[in-house]
């Protein structure tokens, strides 16, 4: 017979079902074992016992205070984007406001220059509109005369007269297209911005 760590089989067998190992555990003292520990907290050689109860009670209100600077972040966030929608909802608006402003003031310059002129409304093109608009009726009726719009130097003028955009939109804006003229089309296609309108409208003419 194979003897492990080259003990005696009686000796493994007497170690097994001796009383010392077969007998119950005592119950502990929890008294004398809390009576230790508490010596051992007031001489300062162990922290005190841990307060779960405050530990729960802890962690409960600090859950609430983030919980609490969340909701306000987000309502500070909400805040913040309905006042961005306001004002640019307002900008929108009055921007849109001022060009129907210099519509009605445009279409109502076109008919007091065709009543001074006694010439039918459609005659007062856009070129005729941008050099007579806002002269007297004697300036009106004397570049009627002389209709310097006509004129190679003057149609070049007008074609594009000091339009704040680069040489690659300035190619795309076709003869007698005015600031006023380019924006106005520009808001009645959907568009803040004229060189965005300019850049989709030679892109739907190239198709």
């Amino acid at each position: 017979m194979r003897l492990p760590f080259e003990l005696d089989p009686q000796i493994i067998h007497h170690i097994i079902y001796s009383q010392v190992m077969t007998s119950p555990v005592p119950a502990e003292d929890t008294r004398f074992i809390d009576v230790q520990n508490m010596r051992l907290v007031q001489t300062g050689l162990c922290p005190p016992p841990v307060d779960w109860n405050d530990v729960i009670i802890r962690g409960l209100l600090a859950q609430q205070e983030l919980a609490e600077e969340q909701r306000q972040d987000a309502e500070n966030q909400r805040r913040q984007e309905a006042e961005w929608r306001r004002q640019s909802d307002d900008d929108y608006a009055a921007w849109q406001a001022d060009i129907a402003e210099q519509e009605t003031w445009q279409e109502h310059e076109r008919h007091r220059i065709a009543g001074v002129l006694q010439i039918p409304v459609e005659t007062v093109t856009e070129n005729v509109l941008y050099w007579l608009m806002g002269e007297e009726d004697v300036a009106i009726r004397m570049y009627w005369a002389e209709k310097p719009w006509e004129t190679a130097r003057m149609q070049k003028i007008l074609s594009k007269p000091g339009l704040p955009y680069s040489d690659d939109m300035l190619a795309l804006v076709k003869p007698g297209e005015t600031a006023w003229l380019l924006e106005r089309n520009a808001a009645a296609a959907g568009f803040i911005h004229v060189t965005d309108y300019l850049k989709w409208r030679a892109e739907q003419e190239k198709g």
